[in-house]
């Protein structure tokens, strides 16, 4: 490498990213010298990037290494040093963002910088111990035996290439140490462990390991002497101390439970504290900080009468810290939600020890902050620039978080084509960069950033009704309500445990699944009448252990045999974890012997919501000056490749009887093509899709409504719906189903209409009949237009709730109540 040497003053270091950068651009590609220019101001990027940490920085430094290499022939003597170089900055951006193609890009440069060199080099020492630690990462991930045995041949070669007097030796024997020891750590073999004691850096981990296979205290000793004196030996923003404070903390707890003794409690949470908080760059990835909290949590919880509360909520609070982080905007979306389901039962955790200690603004900040992740993210993205334009219309946005420490990589870009995934990382390294320089701008310090649930709550009186979230843990299970005074209460729901639920979800599923409700069912479909009881008495025991206490603690068990049902209650639910596959709004005790029959519906509207600001922006904007709106009506009664939907015909003419037809656009059969739907919406604030629906688990953006030329997605809607979108009825199979697999991402076609920019949304939790649909279409749309042209709506309504409310009533009316699966399929979203 070249040589740097910088003293500390980020001057210094600007200086040179300026003076490189500018001989970097004056100087031709077809000059000799031009890769040692990419390659200096690589380096000094990597710098400043290991002191401020600006992903922008990394990204410029690859960029400008990858350069260098491209323009160096292989023959070149200096080519395995650039190539070195790339296969060094891959792996740190890997230790930052967890992105496996870095790491196969620095185990591919790192084994090309390896075969160019010859072993007499000088620096072929450190090209053999770089490859190492790279196929260590790997292994670390995929847990492939081929890389640790890789890794280790490569440390061997590097210290048998460097003298017992080299100052480097050290290092190199410390990289062979390591990967030893995750040998022994997959194939057990105690060979490797007494090989792994050639570096005191390492002799803790081999020590301890000795420990748990043979019980010998000894090692347990020495383990922790030697995890202690690497703890303070190796400086802060070293990336390797985290996991050395967490190994030393788990020696520590080992001892502490073997001799009880309090100190080593108290240091071994100092070394969980410090590795769950270290915020210095260089130091922890996310994953490793999540890993020590999580580590906290466990050791507190199990001796909870050595720890007060607040420590023990401190704990819960770093878990919900790391999430963001986790699931970053410049990862992938299949990433994103891959992350997301290990996350939604350690927030799920942490809120149940929150309101178990009467902590209940922080278990709902919890609640806002760890739910619908993905969609929350989606969700920033649309929200309006007018105020921001406003106040700064004499500055360009765009000319804002450009300089060259957020974005400098623009000027250094390889010739290489740019991947899909590198170009949208870079692309949020950008917006990350304009953000952080809106912030610094008067007034917008807290411009898109998600506001905790305790700034939301005093905006929940225009709601109309309650917001319910339902937690569901092994510990506890409570409803947190937060009330349209603005305040939040907490009812425990004594009777539910995380095993019933999850139970009442398997049994609700099996009853689906025996009926069949796979998608929007023909005329000439399965039986509907099979196992009614079973849906009734699973209903029944939704209704008490999860409903009824929520409504009885809110004073909405009353008698409202007189009351209209525009009159009823509102409330809108948000549940978590296996309640978010039941159909809650359902709930009552139909065959009730013992008096007259009770169902939820009688005594409130329900509506669902993936959280309260998603809630809170849908009621924003909404205008109920105007009764009728333009409508867009989208029909697909045969989908090519697809069964049909002969249903739509009647749901199309029943439609064109209730709505005027000056406001109703309709596109039918072929005409509903994807160019025709994209090119009517903007003018249509209303939309009806009667069609097929596809979700998709692994990127819910890419849920789409199948029209007569392919998929029209979530993703391609939310690049074209204008901000005057209103309501959607979605008459088509599945769209509130969700994923079991990450029931708190809200994944399904519901939501994402939301995150599209609609304020209401009609969905169904399961397949439809298709005789079912019409009657609820059009009960629907006479009940929302009588009450758009009553006034009675208030401010952030849009009556979309009470008029499926008293839609699924007619259509309930005339199947029966104990037909459960023709009418409670259909919910409404939003506001």
């Amino acid at each position: 490498m070249l040589s740097l040497c910088f003293l500390g003053d980020l001057a210094d270091i600007e200086n040179a990213i300026s003076s490189g950068q500018r001989a970097v651009d004056v100087t031709p590609d077809d000059e000799p010298i031009k890769p040692r220019y990419l390659s200096g101001l690589a380096l000094s990027l990597h710098y400043r990037f290991d002191r401020l940490g600006d992903l922008g920085d990394i990204e410029s430094a690859i960029s400008s290494a990858q350069h260098a290499v491209d323009l160096t022939p292989d023959d070149e003597p200096l080519k395995g040093r650039w190539l070195s170089n790339l296969a060094v900055f891959l792996l740190t951006r890997y230790k930052r963002l967890d992105n496996l193609d870095d790491i196969e890009g620095t185990i591919l440069n790192g084994q090309r910088a390896v075969d160019l060199t010859p072993n007499d080099a000088p620096m072929k020492a450190r090209y053999l111990s770089n490859l190492a630690l790279s196929l260590q990462n790997r292994f670390e991930r995929l847990d492939h035996l081929t890389d640790i045995e890789r890794a280790i041949s490569s440390s061997r070669h590097a210290v048998d290439l460097t003298a017992d007097d080299d100052p480097m030796a050290g290092r190199w024997l410390n990289n062979l140490a390591v990967s030893l020891h995750a040998r022994f750590k997959k194939l057990d073999n105690l060979a490797d462990l007494e090989d792994a004691n050639i570096h005191w850096t390492t002799r803790s981990l081999s020590l301890h390991s000795r420990f748990e296979r043979l019980g010998d205290m000894a090692d347990l000793e020495h383990a922790i002497s030697f995890g202690q004196r690497a703890v303070s030996i190796i400086p802060d923003d070293d990336p390797s101390k985290a996991r050395l404070l967490i190994s030393l903390a788990t020696s520590l707890s080992r001892r502490f439970e073997q001799m009880g003794n309090h100190e080593d409690f108290q240091n071994l949470m100092k070394c969980l504290t410090t590795a769950s908080t270290a915020l210095t760059v260089g130091t922890p990835k996310p994953s490793i900080r999540l890993e020590a909290a999580k580590h906290a949590i466990r050791v507190l919880s199990k001796h909870s009468e050595l720890c007060t509360p607040e420590e023990l909520l401190e704990a819960h609070s770093r878990v919900v810290l790391v999430l963001p982080e986790l699931t970053w905007l410049g990862h992938s979306v299949t990433r994103r939600f891959e992350e997301s389901v290990e996350l939604g039962s350690l927030v799920t955790h942490a809120v149940a020890y929150a309101i178990s200690i009467a902590a209940l603004i922080q278990a709902a900040d919890w609640l806002e902050d760890g739910r619908s992740l993905i969609w929350t993210q989606i969700l920033s993205l649309r929200s309006p620039l007018d105020e921001l334009a406003r106040v700064h219309t004499q500055t360009s946005l765009l000319s804002w978080g450009t300089s060259d420490r957020n974005w400098s990589a623009q000027h250094t870009i390889s010739n290489k084509p740019v991947s899909a995934l590198d170009q949208h990382r870079r692309m949020v390294i950008f917006y990350e960069g304009l953000l952080k320089e809106i912030h610094s701008k008067d007034g917008f310090s807290d411009f898109l950033v998600l506001k905790k649930h305790s700034a939301l709550i005093s905006a929940t009186v225009r709601l109309g009704g309650p917001v319910v979230y339902l937690n569901v843990h092994s510990t506890r299970c409570d409803a947190l309500i937060a009330t349209t005074a603005g305040k939040i209460e907490s009812v425990h729901l004594s009777h539910l445990t995380e095993t019933r639920a999850n139970k009442l979800r398997e049994l609700w599923q099996g009853f689906l699944q025996s009926n069949g409700v796979r998608e929007r069912a023909t005329q000439s479909g399965i039986s509907w009448r099979k196992g009614a009881g079973t849906a009734c008495r699973i209903l029944q025991l939704i209704w008490i252990w999860v409903v009824y206490p929520v409504l009885d603690r809110l004073n909405l068990i009353c008698d409202n045999s007189s009351a209209r049902d525009n009159c009823l209650p509102h409330i809108f639910w948000c549940p978590t974890g296996p309640l978010t596959q039941l159909p809650l709004h359902a709930a009552g005790i139909y065959n009730n012997l013992h008096g007259p029959a009770l169902h939820v519906y009688d005594y409130v509207v329900s509506s669902y919501t993936p959280s309260l600001s998603a809630l809170l922006r849908c009621t924003e904007g909404t205008n109920q000056n105007q009764s009728t709106k333009k409508v867009l009506v989208v029909m697909q009664p045969a989908t090519p490749g697809l069964s049909p939907l002969q249903g739509t015909k009647e749901e199309r003419e029943r439609l064109c009887m209730v709505l005027p037809e000056n406001a109703c656009t309709i596109l039918n059969h072929e005409n509903a093509t994807v160019d025709a739907a994209l090119g009517e919406l903007p003018t249509h604030p209303w939309l009806h899709l009667a069609c097929h629906g596809l979700q998709s688990q692994e990127d819910p953006t890419k849920s789409a409504f199948a029209l007569y030329d392919g998929p029209l997605s979530l993703a391609t809607l939310m690049n074209t719906t204008s901000k005057d979108a209103e309501l959607a009825f979605l008459s088509a199979c599945q769209t509130a189903a969700g994923d079991r697999n990450s029931p708190e991402e809200a994944a399904h076609l519901a939501a994402g209409m939301l995150a599209v920019g609609f304020k209401g949304v009609v969905a169904t939790m399961w397949s439809i009949k298709d005789a079912d649909a019409p009657i609820v279409v059009e009960a629907y749309y006479r009940k929302l237009l009588k009450l758009r042209a009553s006034g009675l709506l208030r401010e952030g309504e849009t009556g979309a709730a009470y008029a499926i409310h008293e839609a699924v009533k007619i259509l309930r009316e005339q199947v029966g109540e104990q037909k459960v699966d023709h009418w409670a399929p259909f919910v409404h979203f939003g506001a």
